[in-house]
């Protein structure tokens, strides 16, 4: 939830392509509302990987979990996650 005038920053997450269309809609959507939109492109490395790893092994950041599911239940995960109400991470377990 933003405030009237805050700031959006829309990640592609995995590799330059991954959530192209999001960031897309962002700048189609941007003229017509009061907030900020900004676009962000991550590139993962095993350096930053094994930082963020020895972070959460330390207690120091905790990953959001919304909802674990079992495999069984992935088809209910995905339809869940594209209700677009999550408030964290889906996890389906193995």
């Amino acid at each position: 939830m933003l405030t009237p005038k805050g700031t959006l920053v829309l990640s592609s997450g995995m590799g330059r392509m991954a959530g192209l269309d999001r960031i897309l809609k962002g700048f189609v959507f941007t003229p017509f509302v009061s907030q900020n939109m900004r676009t962000w492109v991550s590139d993962e490395n095993q350096k930053d990987l094994e930082a963020l790893k020895d972070l959460i092994g330390s207690g120091s950041a905790t990953p959001v979990i919304d909802r674990t599911y079992s495999l069984k239940e992935a088809p209910e995960a995905i339809r869940y996650v594209e209700e677009g109400h999550t408030q964290g991470k889906v996890v389906i377990t193995l």
